[in-house]
């Protein structure tokens, strides 16, 4: 449509071919139909090309109202729930390594079994013939000085056969066995050296050096700490020296390992000691919600019966009650709405039972209830007032019932004693006696 009103304008006639005759019809048609489309911005050359030959525009067609967007109701948001408290972190403990210099050295060898290599001395002799026993132990010390261990263990053998309870003779062969490499077997007759005499320096020193080779410096620094006690050997100082360091950072390391166990075992019994605690102050709380429950309408006291207790007493009671008022059944017989509201048949029933009967007979001797009137029990600590008393009941009056009932139920409590109780009957007058009456 632009091309076409373009060469209107410039009036090249012959330019019009029926294409865009034909073009231009289809737009037109168009626009018949929809009228509106005339005011679209891209047509604003058509427009004032209409205006100025002298057509008549249609109207503009009116801004539609956008529809309003649906309003967004915001969901509601949920309060996050409370994230339990968390707990303090503990610094974690760990096990200590052991010291890099407590372990064995290129010294230490590995320990033979005694079951192979050991032999067992099986005399039964207690005192043998100590002269041929000192022969072979000199024979065999002299063997083994040579390096023929297994040889000297032999002889050696043979003296303590003949003299089994001779203490060097032992620390001698333990001594062999110690060159001899066999740690274990030296440690083995040390020992029995030692039993025999505590004191025995060199079966000590020699038990001594068997722990240092098979790396055990705890033990090795204890026995030759106590030989250098005995017989101080300052050639041994050296060795002393070292054992004593490593069996020192044995021991610190062994305690530290203990602290840390110990804190452990404290950590986990607090634990539990929580735990504890928490379940039973859970179950504490359950129990008080649920007796809470139980009670119903009673969980500050009696509504509408006894929320005070009996603070005031009644005077002439001693500031308390009757024995027996803490009764389940008295406290019971005070609550039913049959006795409070006067009901005679209620009363009756009381006084048949004979534990309830003498509590009740006190209770109305101390209200004045004997001789009626409307005095009614104005204390008692829930007890409003009886008008019309509880006349009657044997002794009493008789039964007649308790007109007026107990209206005013027990609201009141007993603070104020027994101001409006009734005042007994005054006693009938009894005639004396005449003489007359003797015959």
């Amino acid at each position: 449509s632009y091309s076409f009103c373009t060469l209107l304008h410039s009036y090249n006639m012959d330019s019009l071919t029926p294409e865009k005759i034909q073009e231009f019809k289809t737009f037109c048609n168009v626009l018949k139909s929809a009228p509106g489309l005339l005011w679209l911005d891209q047509l604003d050359f058509f427009r004032e090309t209409l205006v100025a030959v002298g057509c008549k525009l249609p109207e503009k067609p009116k801004e539609a109202t956008p529809a309003p967007e649906p309003e967004v109701v915001p969901e509601p948001v949920k309060e996050p729930e409370p994230e339990p408290e968390p707990e303090e972190e503990e610094e974690p403990l760990e096990t200590p390594e052991m010291p890099a210099d407590a372990g064995k050295d290129d010294e230490c060898i590995e320990g033979e079994n005694v079951d192979e290599v050991y032999t067992e001395v099986k005399s039964t002799a207690e005192d043998g013939d100590m002269d041929a026993a000192m022969e072979l132990r000199g024979k065999a010390v002299g063997i083994m000085q040579e390096g023929n261990f297994e040889e000297a263990i032999k002889i050696f053998t043979e003296a303590l056969e003949i003299r089994p309870t001779t203490a060097p003779i032992w620390a001698f062969r333990a001594q062999c066995y110690l060159k001899w490499k066999k740690p274990n077997c030296a440690i083995k007759d040390a020992t029995k050296a030692i039993e025999l005499n505590p004191n025995q320096a060199k079966a000590l020193r020699v038990r001594g050096q068997a722990h240092r080779k098979l790396g055990e410096w705890c033990e090795a620094h204890e026995d030759l700490n106590k030989a250098n006690q005995v017989d101080f050997d300052p050639d041994q100082a050296d060795l002393v020296k070292l054992v004593s360091g490593r069996a020192n950072a044995i021991r610190k390391w062994k305690q530290e390992c203990a602290r840390v166990e110990e804190e452990k075992r404290k950590r986990v019994l607090l634990k539990k000691q929580k735990a504890l605690r928490a379940q039973r102050e859970r179950e504490e709380r359950e129990a008080k919600e649920e007796a809470a429950k139980e009670m119903g309408g009673m969980p500050g006291g009696m509504p509408g019966g006894m929320p005070g207790g009996m603070p005031g007493g009644m005077p002439g009671m001693g500031g308390g009650l009757p024995p027996g008022m803490d009764d389940p059944e008295v406290l019971a017989m005070l609550q039913d709405p049959e006795l409070m509201s006067g009901n005679p048949a209620a009363l009756a029933k009381y006084m048949s039972n004979p534990k309830l009967a003498p509590i009740i007979q006190q209770l109305m001797s101390m209200m004045g209830g004997k001789g009626g009137g409307k005095g009614g029990m104005p204390g008692m600590g829930g007890m409003g007032g009886m008008p019309g008393g509880m006349p009657g009941m044997g002794g009493m009056g008789g039964m007649g019932g308790m007109p007026g009932g107990m209206p005013g139920g027990m609201p009141g409590g007993m603070p104020g004693g027994n101001r409006g109780a009734a005042k007994p009957a005054a006693k009938p007058a009894v005639p004396r006696p005449s003489a007359d009456d003797l015959d």
